[in-house]
């Protein structure tokens, strides 16, 4: 087979002009459907089941065959489980072996009994840059003569992965000619039960997210933890009752402090149902502040009260029962706590509010849970805030995240082109991102990046050998048409895209007034297993590449800081006083000496 060559980098554009060659796996025979076990059998097995579990893992990212390529790897875990948990005791680790060597057929106790190539034969190997193909990162498994693939900076630099099974060494491959790659059944059979509540679907979909992490996450250097214990925790939490998989799934990948991650869970197993409060609350200044409302809710509450009590239960309970369990950071996870309070119902329900006024007045209100697709829409007290706002003093906001086409951007640069001072409320997610940076690009005539922005090949398991791609973004390279005195206001829900716009201005050096924001960004890597079944589907998100701050510490769980700390207050909320605009009008009055 005659293969062109493709030079280091270049190959990285290259690859998704690459066809992999298809391939018809054969299908396991029918599996059994008996899954009486007792829940202490599975206990009793959790260690096997734990060695054997992270093996596969290790296998389905980088074992270089179609069939692994075409396993259904949740389906093979449940399968593999529940086989090994009907075997002897001293059996275990033999059968989940013995299972997976049917995918995987080259494992062997010695490297001597690998099949061996020529750097002249086509072979197969893993591009692994991400767990799956999606917002910037790419995953599959490519073809090509082992002497010119084996070069990529993205491959492998070994053919034999040396690992450890049942306390003796076990060999299997990188690189695998072709040919041999074909050998191996894919698993594709259907589904052995319905339901989390049976312990070896739990463990395989828990594990499978856990694995996917432990291969992909970018943040383990900046977030130590213990994430093999975590594996362990949430398998036994399968063995339990399954009303409380939920809450260990929350405490162990709160652990990463991914402010960007999300597990939804089946209905059943999920405290968040239909229903909901007719209202949303922010926490400001360490209280739950009623921040919208529906006419559901008695006119008797007003935007900027303070919730104390649901039910009689204190808010300052209520949020102290979900710390290290919100997948937040300890610098928001209290706020993302009282944002989810009106979500935790799933019937109708009469709910019994106690809410304290800024005169210290408390009273209590009663209203109904109201089902989602009924309520109306939530309003506030903030009027409508225009694109542009003259100040005085030829000063004018223009408020960069509402803008949203050509037109917006044209409006914008004409106005202040003759601005004297100019104020930018970054205070949102950028409504459109390439023109945010577009007219960011406006200010400087200079390089402009973000911190560093890490996109890696992982090219063996468990990250152990990662080779970096990417370069941070810039700003375009256009004229620069304001040279005035700006500073920028930032909120605390800045995050991800609208960290990066802070980034950029911090690269300019302007200064920044307002809130410390919630620390994360990097595109979102989307994932789902048992995907289809809705009594055992987990849809889950978290952050696929990493970003740092521009002086090259750590953003994650840590946010920027502003230059000038203004948090917003209840009073300001309640009166709808902008103090952050009026914080930044004075700092931007002295740079322009007035």
């Amino acid at each position: 087979m005659a293969i062109k060559c493709i030079n280091s980098r270049v190959c990285v554009l290259a690859l998704f002009t690459i066809s992999s060659t298809s391939y018809a796996s054969s299908q396991f025979a029918q599996v059994s459907l008996d899954l009486t076990h007792d829940k202490a059998q599975y206990q009793a097995a959790l260690s096997d089941i734990l060695e054997f579990s992270e093996l596969v893992h290790r296998v389905r990212y980088y074992y270089p065959s179609h069939a692994v390529s075409n396993t259904q790897w949740e389906n093979f875990l449940e399968h593999s489980i529940s086989k090994m948990v009907e075997a002897p005791t001293t059996e275990r680790l033999d059968t989940g072996l013995s299972l997976l060597k049917q995918v995987a057929p080259h494992i062997y106790r010695s490297v001597d009994q690998l099949p061996i190539f020529s750097d002249t034969d086509v072979v197969n190997t893993w591009i692994n840059i991400g767990a799956r193909t999606m917002n910037g990162n790419f995953r599959a498994l490519q073809t090509f003569e082992y002497g010119n693939i084996s070069n990529w900076e993205v491959t492998s630099k070994r053919q034999v992965y040396d690992d450890v099974y049942a306390g003796q060494p076990i060999f299997w491959p990188l690189y695998l000619e072709y040919q041999q790659g074909l050998k191996g059944q894919a698993y594709t059979a259907s589904n052995l039960s319905t339901s989390l509540a049976s312990p070896p679907k739990c463990m395989a979909a828990l594990s499978m997210i856990w694995g996917e992490t432990n291969h992909f996450w970018p943040y383990f250097e900046q977030v130590p933890l213990n994430w093999k214990n975590s594996h362990e925790n949430l398998l036994a939490a399968c063995t339990g009752d399954a009303k409380n998989i939920e809450r260990e799934v929350q405490r162990e990948f709160t652990k990463l402090q991914d402010n960007h991650l999300f597990i939804l869970l089946p209905a059943q197993f999920s405290k968040f149902g239909d229903y909901r409060l007719p209202l949303d609350l922010e926490y400001i200044e360490g209280k739950a502040i009623l921040s919208k409302k529906t006419h559901y809710l008695t006119l008797q509450a007003d935007i900027g009260d303070e919730l104390i009590a649901i039910d009689d239960a204190s808010v300052e309970d209520l949020i102290n029962a979900e710390l290290g369990k919100t997948f937040r950071s300890p610098h928001v996870e209290k706020r993302t706590a009282v944002s989810r309070f009106h979500r935790s119902y799933k019937t109708p329900e009469l709910v019994k509010l106690t809410f304290k006024k800024l005169s210290g007045e408390i009273f209590t209100t009663t209203t109904g849970t109201v089902h989602k697709d009924v309520m109306g829409p939530l309003h506030d007290h903030r009027p409508d805030q225009p694109l542009l706002e003259e100040l005085g003093d030829g000063v004018v906001l223009f408020r960069l995240f509402k803008m949203t086409d050509e037109a917006a951007l044209e409006q914008a640069v004409e106005v202040l082109k003759s601005a004297k001072g100019i104020v930018l409320d970054i205070r949102n997610y950028p409504s459109n991102f390439s023109l945010t940076l577009r007219f960011l690009s406006y200010f400087t005539d200079k390089l402009t990046t973000v911190g560093p922005f890490i996109v890696a090949a992982q090219r063996l398991p468990e990250q152990a050998d990662s080779f970096v791609l990417s370069e941070p973004p810039r700003l375009p390279n256009t004229e620069k048409l304001f040279n005035v005195p700006t500073v920028v206001m930032s909120e605390r829900k800045n995050q991800s895209a609208g960290e990066h716009m802070l980034m950029f201005v911090q690269s300019m050096g302007f200064p920044i007034i307002g809130e410390v924001t919630t620390g994360i960004n990097g595109d979102i890597m989307v994932g789902e297993v048992f995907k289809g079944d809705n009594d055992s589907a987990i849809t889950y998100v978290y952050t696929s590449k990493r970003s740092d701050q521009v002086d090259g510490s750590k953003l994650i769980g840590v946010g920027i800081q502003p230059d000038h700390l203004v948090p917003v207050t209840q009073v300001s909320f309640a009166t709808n006083s902008d103090i952050q605009l009026e914080k930044a009008r004075q700092v931007l009055d002295d740079m322009m000496g007035n």
